[in-house]
Order: C-alpha cells, then sequence, then structure tokens
C-alpha cells in the first residue's frame, strides 16, 4: 500500500525540526567555546619605532694649548732654565662610537689628533740665551659620559666628563744659543720621543637635531693632556713641557641609528 499524504508531509516537517535543533546547539557551542579563547595578539606598530641607540660622531676642532706659567724646566752647563714656554694655536679632529642609553645619558669612546702645535721655550741667564722651538702631536683615546638636558624639541645642551690616555709626542727638536751680546753661538739638535700620559676632560656643548638621524654638536672641551718632552743631547737638557692644558672649540656631527 502506498504512503498516505498526511504521513508524509509529518515525516517531512519533523525532520526539519531535528536539523534546526542541531545546527542552533552547534552555534551555541562555538559560541562558547570562542568565549573561552583569549584574545587575539594585536600587534604594535609603535614598537618597531624604538632606536638601537648606537651612534657614531665625527668632529673638528680649533685648539690652544698652554702651559702654566710656574712651570720652570731646569738647564745646566752652559745652557739656562726655561722662563717662558707655548704653544702655537693647531686643530683636532675626532671619530667616537657611543650609546644612547636613556633621553638623559650616554657614554662614548672616541678617539683624536691633535695636529702639529709649533712649540717655543725661550731660556735667558745671565752670560747667554738658549730659544727652544719643536713640533708637538697627540693622539688621544677616551671613554666619555654625557648628561643630555633637552629643553626644546630638537635643541639639547649636554655636560660631560672624560678619561684615557695621550700619546704625547716632540720632534723635530732644536736649541739655538746666543751669547751676551746676542751674537748666535750654535745650536744643538734633539731626537725626538713619545710619552704616554693620563688624561682627563670637561665637556660642555649642545646638540641641534636637523633630521631624525643627524645631529649638529656644537661644544667646547677642557684636557688636561699630561706631559711631553724630547730627549737628551750633548750636553743639553732635554725640552720639556708638563702639565698640558687644551682649550678646544669644536663642531661635529652625530649620526643615530634608528
Amino acid at each position: 500500500m502506498g504512503a498516505r499524504p498526511v504521513d508524509v508531509e509529518l515525516f517531512f516537517v519533523r525532520s526539519m525540526k531535528l536539523i534546526l535543533a542541531g545546527l542552533t546547539i552547534n552555534l551555541v557551542g562555538a559560541y562558547a567555546l570562542a568565549a573561552d579563547l583569549p584574545p587575539a595578539p594585536v600587534l604594535d606598530e609603535a614598537e618597531d619605532e624604538i632606536g638601537s641607540g648606537w651612534y657614531l660622531r665625527g668632529d673638528i676642532g680649533a685648539l690652544a694649548q698652554s702651559i702654566p706659567h710656574k712651570q720652570r724646566t731646569y738647564g745646566f752647563g752652559g745652557v739656562p732654565s726655561v722662563s717662558h714656554a707655548r704653544f702655537d694655536r693647531n686643530i683636532s679632529a675626532g671619530l667616537g662610537v657611543g650609546y644612547q642609553f636613556s633621553p638623559w645619558f650616554r657614554a662614548e669612546v672616541a678617539v683624536d689628533q691633535r695636529f702639529e702645535a709649533s712649540y717655543k721655550g725661550t731660556r735667558f741667564g745671565a752670560g747667554s740665551t738658549a730659544v727652544d722651538r719643536a713640533d708637538f702631536y697627540a693622539t688621544t683615546v677616551m671613554a666619555n659620559a654625557y648628561v643630555d638636558l633637552p629643553v626644546a624639541a630638537g635643541i639639547t645642551p649636554y655636560i660631560g666628563a672624560g678619561i684615557g690616555f695621550s700619546r704625547n709626542r716632540i720632534e723635530a727638536s732644536e736649541r739655538a744659543l746666543y751669547g751676551a751680546d746676542g751674537a748666535f753661538t750654535g745650536i744643538s739638535l734633539l731626537n725626538a720621543r713619545t710619552d704616554t700620559s693620563f688624561i682627563w676632560a670637561l665637556m660642555a656643548g649642545v646638540a641641534f637635531d636637523i633630521t631624525h638621524s643627524i645631529k649638529i654638536d656644537l661644544g667646547y672641551r677642557y684636557t688636561r693632556l699630561g706631559d711631553a718632552r724630547s730627549r737628551y743631547g750633548d750636553n743639553a737638557p732635554a725640552i720639556r713641557a708638563s702639565d698640558i692644558d687644551g682649550h678646544e672649540l669644536r663642531i661635529g656631527a652625530r649620526y643615530v641609528f634608528n
């Protein structure tokens, strides 16, 4: 016997109810599972904008070096002691690598070359006069630390200090001798010598932001460079400069790695 139309219709209605009920249960379960999962991580692109902190710097300077007036290099024989000594002005150039630990503190290691500065020392005696001449050079290696003091956007004054060592060299040394009447009596040549001295420095200046990575630096540096001297000659005391001071105006640039 064939199925009656009423039974077919009833079977179809019941089947649709079962399907709808199953879909509803699955959707509710999926929603509950999603509610239990941790939230999806949010990528913060700002973290990628933090720089590495490393920088390179280079600068040049106009340098005036001096010797304390109290210094007197003793003589012997026919050569009197030094009455007055001075250096001519010269220039310097330096390179350094550093790290910016925070917005207000950074440190670096730097190498500087102080180029030729002419030395002249005058020796006045009762019966003779002598004039010393030589060339002075210095190469310094220093560890420096700075405190940055931001006052406005793009303008950062700073103060700093450093310690290190210097290779001080006296060369092309000679001593001209004159008699009591001022007549030239002879010349002595002194051999070159290089000495290593402990040094320290104090710095101050201001940096200007040109771009996000480049800063222009204007500064002053005082350096105590230690001692320098030539070797002795035949019956001729060495040329000696003690407690050399360096006063330096510098301009440079810093490249900051971002």
